[in-house]
Order: structure tokens, then sequence, then C-alpha cells
């Protein structure tokens, strides 16, 4: 830092790159900083999503499972897919297979 004649402060082209440098440091800490708190607050949530409820039920009732394939079968391989329907939770995939 050097003082000119007219009493201000002019700063070196050297200091000037250290101050920038030092910005982008903080700047990249805050930043990763908050990305970690970010994860670590949705991630309880997403847990708990992931294994709580769903449509206000506590458990889904007793699945109805079955193999489902293609209907109308043409000139290729058949397929069939196992799929399960949960009471008040919806369907869910399971096994695919020729």
């Amino acid at each position: 830092m050097e003082h000119n004649n007219r009493g201000g402060t002019s700063y070196s082209e050297e200091s000037l790159k250290e101050v920038r440098c030092a910005m982008r440091r903080i700047i990249l800490v805050l930043t990763v900083t908050a990305m970690m708190l970010a994860t670590s607050l949705a991630l309880p949530a997403l847990a708990a999503a992931e294994m709580g409820t769903k449509g206000g039920e506590e458990e889904p009732g007793n699945p109805e499972c079955d193999w489902y394939g293609p209907f109308e079968e043409g000139n290729w391989d058949p397929w069939w897919e196992y799929w399960c329907y949960w009471p008040g939770w919806g369907w869910e995939y399971v096994f695919w297979s020729y």
C-alpha cells in the first residue's frame, strides 16, 4: 500500500491479486459450507420420507402380486413383468423376465 500526494491510498497490483485470491477462498469456503449444511439438513428429511408413511397410512396393506405379460403377442419373444399392488400406496415394479 502506498500513499500518494493527494492524501489517498493506491494499491499495488500484487496486493490486489492477494486480496482477490483471499476473497475467492472465502467465497469457496462459504459455498462449500452452505452445501454441506444443506445436505446435512436434507438427509434426515429424505430418510424420514423414505422410511415414513405415504398417504397418511402407517403400513401398507398386504400386497397383491402377479405376473403380467404381453396380451397380444406378436412375432417376438414374450416378456413378463412381476408387479405388486399395495393397497393405499399403489403399484410397485418388482421383476422383469423373458
